[in-house]
């Protein structure tokens, strides 16, 4: 199998994220997953480091960056915004609909958008005219969607999109965040599986494999 390079950033700083024009999508296991079978370009994102499967990537490719939970991506974005970009409008596409929490760390209200049940054809197609350039927007739609959803979002717009997956249930209160230990671990997968077991069980088992070649086959490069 030919190695594949993943041109764009791999960083944990807050600024290079959010000045970067391309969506953030997490490195994950679904991460290399979507590189290895062709759902996603290699210079289509910039990435933060999720999970066991980006950090053994990382540090494969003598990558040193933190891992950052998907919920604590969501904060520190939050915040930089609201201390340092805030003519940027912040918006939340999907999601559980009571939001209050993320309201009181930015200081206002943030405008949620509501999103369709489509499949991942109709996601290439939907009308995202209502966004623009001044838009950030924390998409929370289950993977490999919202990669999808980004991807289609910055095409027709180039809004700038946070891929955050179930980080907005988490913040919202919806859904328990991981113990500490099994944060440090960066095994909060398997501790999320008992919030809708079986689609993510299924889940784990579609993307393990490839995800696990993509792992040692992606060559990545800091980038910042």
């Amino acid at each position: 199998m030919k190695q594949k390079t993943i041109s764009l950033p791999i960083t944990d700083d807050i600024n290079a994220l959010l000045s970067h024009p391309h969506p953030v999508v997490a490195l994950n296991l679904m991460g290399l997953y979507l590189f290895m079978t062709g759902k996603m370009g290699t210079d289509k994102v910039i990435f933060w480091v999720d999970g066991i499967f980006g950090r053994l990537a990382c540090r494969l490719n003598n990558i040193h960056v933190d891992r950052i939970p998907g919920r604590d991506i969501v904060k520190r974005l939050i915040v930089y915004l609201s201390k340092h970009n805030k003519s940027r409008r912040l918006k939340i596409l999907g999601g559980p609909p009571v939001i209050e929490n993320l309201s009181a760390m930015v200081g206002h209200s943030i405008h949620q958008i509501e999103f369709p049940l489509l499949s991942e054809t109709q996601l290439m197609s939907f009308d995202y005219s209502q966004f623009s350039e001044k838009d950030i927007i924390i998409i929370a739609v289950a993977s490999p969607k919202q990669e999808l959803i980004a991807e289609a979002i910055f095409s027709a717009t180039k809004a700038k999109c946070i891929c955050a997956g179930g980080a907005i249930n988490m913040l919202a209160g919806n859904e328990t965040p991981a113990p500490r230990l099994v944060v440090s671990l960066g095994i909060e997968s398997l501790f999320r599986l008992q919030h809708e077991p079986v689609r993510r069980i299924k889940r784990i088992v579609r993307t393990l494999p490839k995800g696990c070649i993509g792992a040692f086959r992606i060559k990545l490069h800091r980038g910042v």
